[in-house]
């Protein structure tokens, strides 16, 4: 769904030793930071500076205290202490005679998953801080790599009728481009 399904269309147009006979993109979409994410301006930006510091890169040094010290440091710190007591909470509990089975097989495995997400929040703030506005490779970048090099036999496209965002009919008339082309280095 949405950048799942712009992540399927660079991984079968940039890894050709990953073949695809068939993908299934729901509601596609490759639109700029901006207008991908909601309030990324308004919000985001300004929380990211507000949390990373005015100038997060003048925090960092050759000093490794001062490396420590930087806002991005400090929130994975504290990112990182607060999973530790998670953790470790949901393992013993996990393993006690009290806790019902799908704590174990899971609830553990979904919160597990999770943080690895919430782990790479401080590094992302930090990056728009910094001035990162937009996705890489740029919208236009993944059009013309998805038009030229975009290689499953079959693709479904399936949007929805209330998806603003959705492309899928731009990436429609890119991939049948990219078919054609296909055809033309056979």
């Amino acid at each position: 769904h949405s950048c799942g399904a712009l992540l399927q269309t660079l991984i079968t147009s940039l890894f050709p030793d990953t073949p695809r006979a068939v993908n299934v993109l729901i509601s596609f979409n490759n639109r700029p930071a901006s207008a991908a994410i909601p309030a990324f301006n308004e919000v985001i930006i300004p929380l990211a500076e507000q949390l990373m510091g005015a100038d997060p890169t003048s925090a960092r040094g050759n000093n490794s205290t001062e490396l420590r010290d930087d806002p991005a440091s400090r929130l994975r710190s504290s990112i990182s202490s607060f999973r530790s007591s998670v953790d470790g909470f949901l393992e013993t509990f996990s393993q006690s005679a009290i806790a019902p089975q799908f704590v174990a097989n899971e609830l553990l495995p979904l919160y597990k998953q999770s943080a690895e997400i919430i782990d790479q929040i401080p590094e992302l703030l930090l990056a728009i801080a910094q001035g990162q506005r937009e996705f890489k490779p740029s919208p236009l970048d993944t059009k013309e790599v998805c038009r030229r090099m975009y290689r499953a036999r079959r693709t479904l496209l399936i949007k929805f009728a209330n998806d603003e965002l959705d492309e899928s009919p731009e990436i429609e008339k890119v991939l049948r481009e990219a078919n054609t082309i296909m055809r033309m280095k056979r």
